[in-house]
């Protein structure tokens, strides 16, 4: 049997997502259960997908897909349709010996410096387009704390706990999953600790 060529096996598999639609794909075992989301018009690489302890029963079906981007906490926000506090904004940072991880805090946050090197003992220093990619899987924009390499250790930041529920991204631009905090710390991959690393809010100026 001949085999096919990268070039067109890519063109196989996008004629047959133009046929037949979104392809949700799970990969059972042991342990875990690969969930990947193929959608017709979009790169592979930008397809949603997550590691997910089994049995992860309601999960896979809970990914939101968009028309619009959701790339930025603002456009997630007007996507989902909550205010950006509640988007789980996933940051990507390299630690001293060069050791990619993952922050996810609340969307209206940003890292606090000095907490950050106070935690990490060193400065915040995130990663560049090129590195997000090649470290997490996920471009920026689609990036999050699911389906990560086991190098990649994920931390939680206290300012989502402010929330019942929260909307990280899962994996592509135009994506969202409703999660509870305890979900969140649940299902994202290589969780290491919750953490206070951001600013505290300003309060609103008085009228």
């Amino acid at each position: 049997m001949a085999e096919l060529s990268p070039a067109s096996a890519g063109d196989a598999v996008a004629r047959l997502l133009a046929a037949a639609g979104p392809i949700l794909s799970l990969d059972i075992g042991s342990g875990t259960q690969d969930v990947l989301l193929a959608l017709p018009g979009e790169r592979a690489e930008n397809w949603p997908r997550f590691v997910l302890p089994s049995p992860a029963l309601g999960i896979a079906d809970r990914i939101r897909e968009f028309d619009v981007s959701s790339a930025t906490v603002e456009l997630a926000a007007v996507a989902v349709g909550v205010e950006g506090a509640r988007i789980a904004k996933s940051m990507s940072f390299k630690l001293a010996d060069d050791a990619p991880i993952i922050i996810v805090t609340a969307g209206d946050r940003k890292i606090d410096n000095a907490k950050y090197k106070a935690y990490f003992h060193v400065k915040a220093k995130m990663l560049t387009f090129d590195e997000a990619c090649a470290f997490t899987g996920h471009a920026p924009g689609g990036v999050c704390s699911f389906a990560l390499p086991e190098n990649v250790k994920t931390y939680l930041d206290v300012s989502l706990k402010r929330f019942d529920t929260v909307f990280p991204a899962a994996g592509s631009a135009n994506s969202a999953i409703e999660m509870t905090c305890d979900e969140l710390e649940k299902y994202s991959s290589n969780f290491v600790a919750w953490v206070d690393v951001c600013k505290e809010k300003a309060p609103a100026p008085q009228a």
